[in-house]
């Protein structure tokens, strides 16, 4: 129940984000995978990279699936680990569920560490400093993934 008193508006229990936010805790699907995750990888490709970036980086991509030791492997077939073979590329997020998403930020994030996706980043990103961190924060949000 809302009062309002003066300019200011209570809520329930004096919290001024009312009792949803005192009762409930923060959701991960939405605040992280469908939240955080999403807004990240999409500023890193529709802010950040050029097309012409994204079709390196989409080619990268196509090469983790063709490497000899993943013949038999099928993308997202092991249900506790994130994605990581995406014979299409990764640079498209419409229509994708939070699971995916999830899956396109490790996969940039093994690009990462690799030469030429190394090479590809630091491009992108302007040093290996920006490189570093975007990493690091990328792995601290993978971090707190659940699967399965």
């Amino acid at each position: 129940m809302f009062t309002a008193h003066g300019s200011t508006l209570t809520t329930h229990g004096g919290c001024r984000f009312g009792i949803v936010s005192a009762a409930t805790p923060v959701e991960p699907l939405h605040a992280l995978e469908n939240g955080l995750i999403t807004d990240c990888v999409r500023i890193l490709f529709e802010e950040e990279m050029t097309p012409k970036q994204k079709r390196v980086l989409g080619t990268l991509v196509r090469r983790l699936a063709n490497l000899p030791w993943q013949r038999f492997a099928s993308s997202g077939a092991e249900p506790l680990m994130p994605r990581l073979l995406w014979k299409a590329g990764i640079t498209s997020l419409s229509e994708l569920t939070a699971k995916y998403k999830v899956g396109i930020m490790f996969t940039i994030v093994i690009v990462s560490l690799q030469d030429e996706g190394k090479i590809l980043f630091e491009e992108v990103l302007g040093s290996n400093r920006r490189l570093n961190d975007m990493r690091q924060v990328f792995q601290m949000m993978l971090a707190y993934c659940r699967f399965g």
